[in-house]
């Protein structure tokens, strides 16, 4: 006889219970640094998202009042106990002065934004006005008093508050903008 010989069935069991233990580890170590990747990304796009409302906020309402005819006596307002930020601007000089608004709906959670409006809403509790999203709740998890915004000192500065609810252990710090109207003044009605 030759002298070659296969493993025993022992042999056979104990590698393959070696080499599930040395997957198993691999695998405990892999899945906290996945975890770990997804909170961070969720914390990244909160804070992307958020960021990119507030620069969406400072053009425009930098814009409110640009080249109207001051018998349109375009403004910023504050509405519904800061709720809702209601301005107008024209496009182009000479052109009629189109209104625009921003709210908070606190049942959602959500920011919202209606735009090119032929007049300013009278209140952006109105039925009909045609609201669209600009965050989405579980995106952007804003608190139930998630914005306000206040004239601090009338037709200086419009001051933006956001505050975030944690979600998933990651949370954002509340943000405050302050922005200074080019072309017109801010009122709280």
């Amino acid at each position: 006889m030759n002298g070659q010989r296969g493993l025993s069935l022992i042999e056979l069991m104990v590698a393959i219970t070696i080499g599930l233990i040395i997957v198993l580890g691999a695998a405990m170590m892999i899945l906290p640094i996945n975890q770990t990747t997804t909170s961070t990304t969720r914390a990244s796009r909160m804070n992307t998202d958020a960021r990119a409302m507030l620069d969406l906020f400072t053009n425009e309402l930098q814009r409110a009042g640009y080249q109207s005819p001051a018998a349109d006596n375009p403004y910023i307002r504050i509405q519904e106990d800061g709720n809702c930020i209601v301005y107008g601007y024209a496009e182009n000089p000479g052109s009629a002065v189109l209104w625009h608004a921003f709210r908070f709906n606190a049942n959602t959670r959500q920011m919202q934004a209606v735009y090119n409006r032929g007049t300013p809403p009278a209140a952006c509790s109105a039925a009909g006005l045609p609201w669209m999203s600009l965050t989405e709740s579980n995106a952007l998890p804003l608190r139930s008093d998630g914005f306000s915004a206040q004239c601090p000192s009338p037709g200086n500065i419009l001051r933006i508050q956001l505050r975030f609810e944690p979600q998933d252990g990651n949370s954002l710090p509340d943000q405050t903008l302050e922005i200074q109207p080019r072309n017109t003044t801010c009122t709280a009605s």
